[in-house]
């Protein structure tokens, strides 16, 4: 069995703060010389790239949603067997995901499946008494969860601190492990899709984090309480991918400061399945590298570059001309949007794009768009797979003239919308999808690709 000891960082709700102090403590571990294996709970790709940032190690998304027990399982023994210590940090509130009456999707499942304790994380500010209140509430609803204790954040006196803990330790079994101050220098800005991203940080930010928790935390006291005989997870799992198609291939992949929302494990699925990657960068490439068999576009802020991006005509040109070959090209959200005709961004300013499908996507009157998806690709793939993923974006579609071909259902199985654009071997979708979730998706593409001479 792994004897790796590891803990999930939860918050009573979103905002609370887990996301600084998982960011703090593993930048404190890794200081100290540990292997500290990161992950994050839920269908997130910013906070993973602070993670990697202070950490030095990929994060991983762990989502009992859009992912099998038996993949999640398997995924965080194989990425676990050379660190000291594994973090998990969770999604939103302990007990939330796809469900309001089941766990399916929440920090609470990955605890359970993964035998974890949690580290609770509340906002400690205006509150005195009712923090044992909540804290009770927390450990109760589902008493088959280890806790190791509670941290209370935006605590700026050791008086205030004491009222909370005294509160907590009498009206509950739960241990205090200590307060955070507010520190606003250590806030990261957001914007519409949530942190500014792991890429646009300064490297001393990480180190200020570790350096806050180390002086107000007993990092060590916490490690130490892990349960030393917990049964986290199998050694012996199987392989995360299944049976490998006997290929070898090349893909581009866009990745610079707007495509940035690219899952670790479709690069590892891809790597595994025979693929070697070669990625480009749309903001400063004039081209797309050569001798490839498809073109994968992942999400990201194509909004926070259309000048930049449509000035790039080089690169916008061979594109095109690619998709023209027939060449398969997968677009997903920020990738979609860099596909279409005309990109207008916050600003009202329109920025002329790819034009190798016809429509125009908007964030003139922003309306967010949210949840997990099951797309049916009864009019794609052969066997009519559902595959899964998410949505998250504010843009939406103007003057769209291409047909969607996909239907689409939100978490609880009812048809929510139509997604996907089919066009030659251009393949658009505004859902993220998760691609260890499908592997019939990636063997499909490389089905296409394989029928297509790779480009010289």
């Amino acid at each position: 069995m792994n004897e790796v000891p590891g803990f999930l960082i939860v918050g009573t709700h979103s905002g609370v703060g887990k996301s600084s102090l998982t960011a703090g403590i593993l930048r404190l571990l890794t200081r100290k010389k540990m292997r500290v294996q990161p992950f994050k709970v839920g269908p997130d790709y910013i906070d993973p790239q602070h993670h990697q940032r202070a950490s030095g190690r990929r994060s991983y998304n762990l989502d009992s949603w859009m992912s099998p027990v038996n993949y999640i399982r398997s995924l965080y023994a194989e990425l676990t067997m050379d660190c000291d210590v594994a973090l998990v940090e969770g999604v939103m509130g302990l007990f939330d995901g796809a469900s309001s009456i089941s766990p399916i999707g929440s920090s609470e499942e990955i605890a359970t499946l993964l035998n974890l304790p949690i580290v609770l994380v509340f906002d400690g500010q205006a509150m005195a008494r009712s923090a044992a209140a909540l804290v009770q509430g927390f450990q109760k609803f589902n008493s088959d969860l280890t806790f190791l204790g509670v941290v209370a954040n935006r605590v700026n006196s050791e008086k205030h601190a004491k009222l909370l803990q005294t509160s907590i330790e009498k009206y509950t079994s739960m241990k205090f492990l200590g307060y955070l101050p507010e520190r606003t220098d250590l806030k990261i800005p957001s914007r519409h899709l949530g942190l500014h991203q792991g890429c646009e940080q300064e490297e001393t930010l990480y180190d200020k984090w570790a350096d806050h928790v180390e002086e107000n935390l007993n990092i060590q006291g916490i490690l130490d309480s892990i349960p030393k005989c917990a049964d986290q997870t199998n050694k012996d799992f199987l392989p995360r991918f299944g049976k490998r198609p006997e290929s070898k291939f090349s893909v581009a992949i866009a990745k610079d400061s707007a495509f940035q929302f690219l899952y670790p494990d479709t690069v590892d699925m891809i790597e595994l399945w025979g693929g070697t990657i070669k990625y480009f960068s749309p903001l400063e490439d004039s081209s797309i590298p050569t001798e490839i068999d498809w073109v994968y576009l992942p999400g990201g802020y194509p909004e926070l570059f259309g000048e930049q991006l449509s000035r790039n005509k080089a690169l916008l040109k061979d594109l095109f001309q690619l998709a023209d070959s027939g060449l398969p090209i997968v677009a997903e959200c920020g990738g979609l949007m860099y596909l279409g005709k005309t990109l207008i961004d916050g600003s009202s300013c329109s920025w002329p794009m790819a034009g190798i499908l016809d429509f125009t996507t908007t964030l003139e009157k922003p309306r967010m768009t949210l949840g997990y998806r099951k797309i049916c690709m009864k009019n794609i793939l052969e066997k009519g797979e559902e595959i899964r993923g998410h949505e998250f974006h504010f843009s939406q579609f103007v003057e769209l003239k291409e047909n969607l071909n996909c239907e689409t259902f939100d978490s609880q199985s009812v048809s929510y919308s139509k997604d996907g654009i089919v066009k030659k071997n251009v393949f658009a979708f505004y859902s993220h999808i998760y691609w260890p979730s499908a592997p019939e998706w990636l063997n499909y593409i490389i089905r296409i690709a394989e029928s297509k001479k790779a480009r010289k």
